[in-house]
């Protein structure tokens, strides 16, 4: 065979190789991570086997811990967490999820140092993101929380969560701004979560205490918040103890019972379409590079056919 039919045959397998290479390593993967970090998240967690932040410019890992109090140090585990076989064009094939298992002995983890990063007071806007999956019905779970340890009750924070609905089976959505024992400012949706399937869940307040200023979003799309505004217009939301993910450090049974995945906190509240867009990039990932260099594999392919061509006629 001639000398350059082979090198071409050779070059056109080796890109071919090469795109498949690429696909296989979920190249289309970094779709949902980049439209994460284009929103300049103050802290992100893809928790892909380890607990380290993708946030170069603020790198704080979590611990994995259990227990109540700041928790005891343990092995985290992980399972499968979102993938382009489930419908999350946008996720790496190989994504990985915290595999959170509930109960008095749950594992959560612990983000620290520079708690402050996420302490956000009352008039203080702030977003919090995570896809969860669960299918427990039965208990109050925590995704998503900064409040303090103080077992009395006096506490502030910020939290994210599920609580049971009555009229389910199910959990609604929940976020919650707390200042001492009575003073809240909570937001329920009471749409059954818990159906066992992967769920963007979002919360984002712009600050305020006022009833509009608190917005649910599930898969990218806004659902009614039912407001409740205790007496802490005054009141005090920064908290002393950690940001922790599928837990909080006091009442362990709240801990959360099944797969979290992708969590960020980002220190705006985030817009509907904002929201809407970081769930499109998950399902439906946009042109790429590796689009690009598929594209640049047929012109190869294409320029290879032809020069094969004519040396051939030579």
């Amino acid at each position: 065979m001639n000398t350059a039919i082979m090198k071409s045959k050779s070059l056109a397998s080796l890109t071919v190789a090469a795109v498949v290479s690429l696909v296989g390593s979920g190249a289309v993967a970094s779709t949902y991570s980049a439209a994460v970090l284009a929103l300049n998240p103050v802290g992100y967690w893809q928790l892909n086997g380890n607990t380290g932040d993708s946030v170069t410019t603020n790198p704080q890992s979590g611990t994995w811990v259990q227990g109540s109090g700041l928790g005891t140090e343990t092995t985290g585990a992980y399972s499968p967490g979102p993938r382009p076989t489930d419908g999350f064009q946008g996720m790496s094939s190989a994504n990985q999820a915290g595999d959170f298992n509930g109960g008095a002995a749950g594992r959560w983890v612990r983000i620290g140092p520079g708690e402050a990063d996420y302490d956000f007071d009352v008039g203080d806007p702030f977003s919090f993101v995570s896809w969860i999956k669960t299918s427990n019905t039965s208990d109050i779970q925590f995704i998503l929380s900064k409040i303090n340890t103080d077992p009395n009750g006096a506490y502030q924070g910020n939290t994210l969560l599920f609580i049971p609905v009555t009229a389910g089976p199910g959990y609604g959505l929940t976020g919650q701004r707390v200042s001492a024992p009575n003073d809240s400012l909570i937001g329920n949706n009471t749409t059954p979560l818990a159906d066992g399937s992967w769920k963007m869940v979002v919360w984002t307040s712009s600050g305020g205490t006022s009833a509009n200023v608190m917005s649910l979003y599930v898969n990218g799309v806004s659902v009614p918040a039912d407001v409740t505004i205790d007496s802490f217009v005054s009141g005090n939301t920064t908290s002393d103890g950690p940001l922790t993910i599928g837990g909080r450090t006091w009442n362990p049974s709240s801990a959360f019972d099944g797969q979290i995945d992708e969590s960020a906190v980002f220190n705006y509240a985030l817009t509907s379409q904002e929201v809407s867009d970081l769930y499109q990039a998950a399902v439906v990932p946009e042109p790429s590079t590796l689009a690009v260099v598929g594209l640049g594999a047929i012109g190869v392919a294409t320029y290879v056919r032809r020069r094969s061509r004519r040396e051939c006629q030579r």
